[in-house]
C-alpha cells in the first residue's frame, strides 16, 4: 500500500504546480524517506530546481524563509518545475512564521511546496489552513514481514518491533543472526554501566537509535526489580550521558520512548484484544500486562514526554529530566520497594 501511495503521489506531482502541501505521519523518519524518495524518483526533476529547507539548532528560522522567496523569484531552467522540501515544518518561528504566510498562501504557478511534520495539530491554524493536508500511510506490512522473519527470536526484538521507519527497514535488511546476536548482548545483561554506555554512544545513525531502544528497554527491566536505593543510583549514573551527548536530543528520544513503553502497556492492559494489536511488543517484553498501574499517573507522563519530546529549545534542566523521567515510569507502575 505504502510503495504504491507513494509511486502515485510522485507520478501526479504535477498536478500540485502552484500548491503548497503538508505530508503528515507520526513518523520522522518515514517523513525523511519520502522527502528523499520525492526529489530522487520525481522524473525530470533536477536537483537545481529543489530546495531543502531543515531546522538549524532546532528551529526553522527567517533567514530560511528570505532562501525560500529567492528561490521563487525565477522560473526554473532545468525542469518545468521547482520543489521546496521543507522538513518539521512545526519547529518553524512564529517570526519565520509570518514571513512565510503569503508565499505559503500563493506560491508560483512553477513551484510546488511540500512540508513534512509528524505534529500537525501543533500547527498554527493560519498555517494548516493554507495547506493541502496529506496523510502518509505507514507501511505496516513491514512490521508483519519482521515479526515473520525473527519469529522463532520475537521475544529479542520485541522492543523495537514498533520502532521507526528506518530501524525495521535496517532490521529487514540487515543479517539476520548479527541483529539477533546484538539484542542478545541486550536482552541477556544486567551490567547497568554497559547499559547506560549505549545510551550514550549518539542517535545519529540507525545502529545507534537501535542500540538505544534496546538499552532503554533492559534498563528498565533491570531496574524494576531494585529496591529505592539502588534504583536512585542506578538512575544517577545515566546522568553521566550528559557529557557525551546532545542533551536535548537524547532527552526526547528517551521521552518518545517512553511514550511508546507507556502507550503499549495501556493497551496491553486494558484492550480486550490487544494480543492482535501491532503495539503490545514493548510491553510484553517488559511484563507490564501482568502489573498493577495508575492510569491517571500514566496519563499525566505521556503527557509531559509529549511536551518534552516536541520541544525545539533546550530550555530543560537535564539532570532534573532524566529523574523525573524514570521515577514517573516507576510510580505508574508502583515499582519502588
Amino acid at each position: 500500500m505504502f510503495e504504491e501511495w507513494l509511486e502515485k503521489f510522485i507520478i501526479n506531482l504535477n498536478s500540485y504546480k502552484g500548491c503548497s502541501l503538508c505530508m503528515v505521519s507520526f513518523d520522522g523518519t518515514l517523513n525523511n524517506h519520502v522527502a528523499v524518495e520525492i526529489c530522487k524518483r520525481t522524473e525530470g526533476l533536477s536537483p537545481y530546481e529543489v530546495l531543502v529547507i531543515k531546522p538549524d539548532k532546532g528551529n526553522i528560522k527567517i533567514d530560511s524563509v528570505r532562501e525560500i522567496r529567492e528561490f521563487s523569484l525565477f522560473r526554473p531552467v532545468y525542469s518545468d518545475k521547482k520543489v521546496v522540501i521543507i522538513n518539521d515544518i512545526e519547529t518553524m518561528t512564529v517570526e519565520a512564521i509570518n514571513a512565510f504566510l503569503k508565499i505559503l498562501e500563493e506560491p508560483p504557478e512553477f513551484m510546488i511546496i511540500i512540508a513534512f511534520t509528524s505534529r500537525w495539530n501543533s500547527l498554527l491554524s493560519t498555517v494548516k489552513s493554507r495547506f493541502l493536508k496529506i496523510n502518509i500511510p505507514f507501511p505496516v506490512k513491514m512490521r508483519k514481514e519482521l515479526s515473520e522473519r525473527f519469529k522463532e527470536n520475537l521475544n529479542l526484538i520485541a522492543p523495537v518491533i514498533n520502532s521507526d521507519y528506518e530501524i525495521i527497514r535496517y532490521l529487514l535488511e540487515s543479517d539476520k543472526e548479527s541483529i539477533v546476536e546484538t539484542a542478545k548482548n541486550y536482552i541477556d545483561t544486567n551490567d547497568i554501566d554497559f547499559l547506560i554506555d549505549s545510551l550514550s554512544v549518539g542517535l545519529s545513525t540507525v545502529p545507534e537509535r537501535l542500540g538505544f531502544v534496546f538499552s532503554y528497554f533492559r534498563f528498565l527491566t533491570v531496574i524494576s526489580a531494585m529496591n529505592e536505593k539502588n534504583f536512585l543510583n542506578a538512575v544517577t549514573s545515566v546522568c553521566r550521558v550528559k557529557e557525551s551527548v546532545d542533551p536535548l536530543e537524547f532527552l526526547k528520544y528517551l521521552s518518545k520512548n517512553g511514550i511508546s513503553f507507556l502507550h503499549d502497556a495501556f493497551v496491553c492492559k486494558l484492550g480486550t484484544r490487544w494480543k492482535y494489536m501491532d503495539n503490545s511488543g514493548a510491553a510484553l517484553f517488559f511484563g507490564t500486562q501482568n502489573f498493577k498501574f495508575n492510569s491517571n499517573i500514566i496519563y499525566d507522563t505521556i503527557k509531559h514526554f509529549e511536551v518534552l519530546s516536541a520541544a525545539t529549545v533546550s530550555k530543560f534542566n537535564f539532570e532534573l529530566e532524566v529523574f523525573s523521567h524514570f521515577f514517573r515510569i516507576a510510580e505508574c507502575f508502583f515499582l519502588l520497594k
